[in-house]
């Protein structure tokens, strides 16, 4: 028998085929040839001190210095005027979600209102506060109180009962949050989509209703999501509890050159007391 006899019942294997894989033999060769491909990104590894420049323990000192000052200053003599004691009410245009005016080819465009909102946080039951600033250039005062409303790293917010000691302590350390009063709706949204509880000592996703109800169902009658948020809103008996079974929650710190203007304090000085305002800057980071 033949070879060609041999060779006569298999397949044909297509020309483009074969110089495909002609050529992806010839690239293995070639990146055998080079060696082992080292990783794009290498973690660094810890080679001994890091090397500090002058100008930046400089502006530390200088940051920790001014913060201290001003410490001191809201300590003793309160904020003065730069908070107010009464509610303030201001007026800022809008677009009206509900209303739509059509012009033209049938286009459908908001129309521009001027609607009131609430400028400050006094007079409600309780705030949500996230932290802005790092533990760089913050005086350990400060860190402490901190780290008593629960806001260990930048970026963690947390329900806050405004009492008259809570307040106090929030203008102390306003250069370093940003709090206000969110509306329901709001206050949803984020334990919907960033709330964890704490059960056992470990963070525990809110994933359904069983879990709330089976930690705070017996004691306190709480039994689903819209239950712990209803409580946040209202200030209830249980507002406490409800803000202690919550970790911090996790927001995402802002990427485009806007966002970043927004909540860079060196550039525009916004930080404190927001109002109503906190839910524009929730939506950016939430």
């Amino acid at each position: 028998m033949s070879n060609n006899e041999e060779h006569k019942d298999l397949p044909l294997v297509p020309e483009t085929i074969l110089k495909r894989r002609h050529n992806l033999d010839e690239l293995r060769a070639r990146r055998e040839a080079k060696g082992p491909i080292k990783p794009r990104y290498v973690r660094r590894k810890d080679t001994g001190p890091q090397i500090i420049k002058p100008e930046s323990l400089l502006a530390h000192a200088k940051s920790r210095h001014n913060m201290m000052k001003r410490y001191r200053r809201v300590r003793t003599k309160g904020m003065q005027k730069r908070a107010s004691k009464d509610k303030v009410i201001e007026m800022k245009k809008g677009t009206d979600d509900t209303t739509l005016v059509k012009e033209g080819n049938n286009n459908k465009t908001k129309k521009e209102i001027e609607f009131k909102y609430s400028a400050n946080s006094v007079g409600s039951k309780f705030v949500f506060c996230f932290r802005i600033r790092d533990n760089t250039g913050i005086p350990n005062i400060m860190k402490k109180i901190l780290h008593k409303f629960n806001l260990h790293k930048k970026y963690e917010g947390v329900f806050i009962e405004l009492t008259p000691e809570n307040q106090k302590n929030l203008h102390l350390v306003e250069p370093c949050v940003i709090y206000g009063v969110p509306s329901k709706a709001t206050v949803m949204e984020l334990i919907k989509r960033r709330g964890h509880g704490k059960i056992n000592n470990e963070r525990v996703p809110l994933s359904n209703n069983v879990i709330i109800e089976e930690t705070l169902g017996p004691d306190y009658g709480l039994l689903c999501l819209e239950d712990l948020a209803h409580e946040i809103y209202s200030g209830g008996d249980n507002f406490k509890v409800v803000s202690n079974f919550f970790y911090p929650f996790q927001l995402t710190a802002p990427h485009s050159k806007m966002e970043k203007r927004v909540f860079k304090m060196k550039e525009t000085k916004d930080y404190g007391d927001k109002g109503a305002l906190i839910e524009d800057m929730i939506k950016l980071i939430l």
